[in-house]
């Protein structure tokens, strides 16, 4: 029997760590989302160094910038009160708002950021490739943060639907994603399957949101799916045949969506959607 391939590995595990956030909203619960997020973004944590101008990879940080960033993103998400400056400032108009946000990310990026910039400068060796270094930190550091858009859906009008329309168009466009055809094709197909996806989840929830929206949401979070996993394939290079590399593959598939998610949990109330 052959062993699967790294490709169908990195779409199957797309596939479970989707329908894990489908289970997740179920609960209604952010808490219960972020844990299912904070897998994927871990593996975002996990990714394995980009391929250097020479043999080998380019060393320095990765893990502690990007969970740091990720605990933040995830935090204001589910906490937006967290961002309320001091009387009520500025910060606190986004903090009390009923539906959710996206206003952790900068201050993740920002604090994955300097955690990157204090690890390069203690490090012992010779620091080379630093700029290459610190730029692919920031990477792995915006990608991890931009899954906490799952998070902050959850918490809009009719979120834990949206999460589960999206979910679901992840799982049947990563479906398709594993035929092994042309990539331009099978990404064509994902994104017209993760499109009917998205309406018959709609239907079968029956809740705010509406088979065209589904249409719409489905589609467009398919296709992000499929360019996490060309994003994740590329970035991993010749460790792509490793379990880090399709786990990152895999996890940039949700993360990717991450941003298309919470914006959708804004306009599911829309009248037209």
């Amino acid at each position: 029997m052959s062993r699967p391939s790294p490709s169908a590995l990195s779409s199957a595990l797309s596939v479970v760590l989707a329908a894990l956030l489908a289970l997740a909203a179920t609960t209604a619960e952010p808490l219960v989302v972020a844990a299912a997020v904070g897998i994927a973004q871990l593996l975002v944590a996990s990714a394995p160094g980009a391929p250097g101008p020479r043999r080998g990879s380019v060393p320095g940080p990765r893990f502690a910038p990007t969970v740091v960033a990720a605990v933040v993103a995830s935090a204001v998400a589910v906490r937006p009160s967290l961002v309320v400056g001091q009387g009520d400032q500025v910060a606190g108009d986004i903090g009390r708002v009923q539906s959710g946000v996206f206003a952790g990310l900068l201050p993740a990026v920002a604090l994955g950021l300097i955690v990157a910039l204090v690890l390069q400068m203690i490090r012992r060796d010779p620091r080379t490739h630093l700029v290459r270094s610190v730029s692919l930190s920031v990477t792995l550091v915006v990608v991890a943060a931009l899954a906490s858009g799952w998070v902050s859906s959850v918490t809009a009008t009719g979120g834990p639907d949206v999460v589960i329309i999206c979910a679901a168009s992840v799982a049947i466009g990563m479906i398709a994603w594993l035929v092994p055809i042309d990539r331009h094709l099978a990404a064509g197909i994902a994104t017209v399957l993760g499109g009917v996806a998205g309406a018959v989840a709609a239907l079968v929830l029956d809740g705010l949101p509406t088979p065209a929206f589904g249409v719409a949401v489905g589609a467009t979070t398919a296709v992000l799916a499929v360019a996490g996993q060309v994003v994740g394939r590329h970035w991993a290079g010749d460790r792509f045949e490793r379990p880090e590399g399709w786990c990152f593959a895999a996890a940039c598939s949700l993360a990717l969506a991450g941003p298309m998610v919470h914006l959708a949990g804004q306009l599911a109330s829309a009248p037209l959607l």
